[in-house]
């Protein structure tokens, strides 16, 4: 059952998820995702009986690596539960891809890495307990992966997908709204300008109330009635949601090819990628930086 939460309906379908590239995240759930990412690296070698002294010496270079407690040193333990459940020589050797110096444009879905036989063999998107965020990106972002997705992708897309795409690609990225407009103007002044008239009202075309009024549910409809029609797109999507493939290439130390949670550890297959589907949610939200706000397409999984 995948939900559309604008429309307020329930959809039944068979079809597979749909997501786009997550490059951005909210910065709270980014900064306690990051932890959680350091922390397994952390426990994981603790328990592995690492010296603490390479510990240290790791630890100066990446002052994250460290001991956390309170919710975050709770998961991490439960993820690293899982992982010493399935191979216990993983622990040892744990990484974090910031150590391995693994970056990219878009943001890499490697988080951690569990060396084998001297290689980044797995791969894991680290995920916290509760619902995930795959997706919230701008318009032309989210316009620009279902894009580079819909090449790859086995079968015809034909024009509607095309159509649609240009329409999420021109969704505006600088708007305002009468709660953040102080913010926008002590922040961002010269942006500002352009947005107001000559009274310093906002201009109704760059009010995000109204656009949201004028072309929210129109546009999420087109979106969730696509996705629902064509699954082979709708697998080849979160596919790339989950480990950046088509990006970054198969085997590529940014592509990711294991989830870790506290509840999950093992390959993203079709297995896992089909029990995501009946948990799909989809939305369009504000983002919002300085007072200045874009159009976002959000893209959530139920826990």
């Amino acid at each position: 059952m995948v939900e559309c939460d604008l429309c307020k309906v329930e959809v039944r379908s068979s079809s597979l998820l749909f997501s786009i590239l997550n490059k951005n995240k909210s910065l709270m759930a980014q900064g306690r995702g990051v932890q959680l990412e350091w922390a397994i690296v952390y426990e994981s070698l603790i328990r592995a009986g690492v010296p603490y002294s390479e510990i240290e010496k790791r630890s100066k270079k990446h002052p994250n690596l460290k001991l956390y407690t309170g919710t975050v040193g709770a998961q991490a333990k439960k993820c690293v539960d899982l992982v010493e459940s399935s191979d216990s020589s993983l622990l040892a050797n744990a990484y974090h891809s910031d150590e391995l110096n693994i970056a990219g444009d878009p943001e890499p879905k490697t988080d951690v890495v569990f060396k084998k036989n001297g290689r980044n063999l797995i791969r894991c998107s680290v995920k916290m307990k509760g619902p995930i965020q795959l997706s919230s990106a701008e318009g032309p972002s989210t316009a620009k992966a279902m894009a580079a997705t819909a090449a790859q992708c086995p079968g015809q897309r034909g024009k509607n997908l095309e159509s649609l795409i240009k329409k999420i690609s021109s969704t505006p990225t600088k708007l305002l709204t009468e709660k953040n407009l102080p913010k926008a103007r002590e922040r961002k002044p010269n942006i500002v300008k352009d947005l107001v008239d000559s009274k310093g009202k906002i201009k109704d075309d760059k009010n995000y109330t109204n656009w949201v009024a004028q072309n929210k549910p129109e546009l999420i409809k087109e979106l969730f009635d696509y996705l629902e029609s064509d699954p082979h797109f709708l697998y080849c999507l979160i596919e790339e949601t989950l480990t950046g493939k088509n990006y970054f290439g198969p085997n590529n130390d940014a592509t990711s090819n294991y989830m870790l949670s506290p509840t999950t550890f093992g390959k993203i297959d079709k297995a896992y990628i089909n029990k995501m589907v009946k948990k799909t949610k989809i939305d369009i939200r504000a983002k919002s930086r300085d007072g200045i706000s874009s159009v976002a397409f959000r893209f959530d999984v139920r826990a």
